[in-house]
């Protein structure tokens, strides 16, 4: 059992809906993320390794300023026509090149986009990932 919601644009636009299943389900889905469009998809088991992964990334490819790093605020919600996720405004990965960030089955077909909440603690998580990165560079 489960039930449907709306699934809006940046600027609050229907864009279509989506099913969200039963908290029971919910197991046999992870996090699935990719950052921009050049990157693989990696399955992450929580948003805490997802935050992990994405911190590697952008340390590896010099994606941030060394002396700002990442803040959570600068990560908000982004549902487009090429993704639904995430963008970081002290990146290059914003709009449709975004970080792809959602629930998804073994196949990345995707259930359903993070809710509010779980972006907040996915940014908490990528802030401090980002800040052992740059402190290990020091």
């Amino acid at each position: 059992m489960g039930f449907s919601f709306a699934v809006r644009d940046s600027n609050g636009n229907t864009v279509g809906r989506a099913e969200l299943l039963a908290v029971a389900d919910e197991e046999e889905y992870k996090v699935w993320v990719r950052v921009g469009d050049a990157d693989n998809y990696y399955r992450c088991d929580t948003l805490a390794e997802a935050g992990q992964r994405v911190a590697e990334i952008l340390t590896a490819h010099g994606d941030y300023d060394p002396d700002g790093g990442v803040e959570s605020e600068d990560v908000a919600r982004y549902i487009g026509p090429a993704l639904t996720g995430v963008v970081i405004h002290a990146t290059g990965y914003v709009g449709d090149n975004g970080v792809s960030l959602f629930w998804g089955d073994a196949k990345m077909q995707i259930d359903r986009a993070l809710t509010d909440a779980e972006i907040l603690a996915f940014a908490t998580a990528l802030e401090a990932a980002v800040e052992e990165e740059r402190e290990e560079y020091r």
